[in-house]
């Protein structure tokens, strides 16, 4: 089953900027820039000076972000391995040394 095919039953259910702002954290110049760019779902303008979203459009766009991310996590797996020296940003402690009695 691919992302498009779920429904849900408030998937047209409008929501606002400030519902997407304390999601995301994303600031309303960001969200403009990315639906600009294409990386966010465009609104719906809904009266002279007022503008939604579908929740399904955002719904889908978290999802896909998601994909993104384990798809690349797959293709790195040091990424989810213990830290080391390199990528830890600790020293790395020296290993015990036993005395032999």
């Amino acid at each position: 089953m691919t992302i498009d095919e779920k429904t849900y039953p408030d998937d047209f259910d409008f929501i606002d900027y400030k519902y997407i702002e304390d999601d995301t954290g994303k600031r309303r110049q960001s969200v403009w820039a990315d639906c600009r760019e294409g990386r966010f779902p465009p609104p719906v303008k809904i009266g002279k000076r007022s503008v939604r979203w579908f929740k399904r459009d955002y719904r889908l766009w978290k999802e896909r972000l998601a994909a993104e991310r384990d798809a690349a996590v797959a293709f790195k797996p040091s990424a989810l391995s213990e830290p080391t020296e390199r990528n830890s940003g600790r020293p790395k402690k020296p290993p015990s040394q036993k005395t032999a009695e």
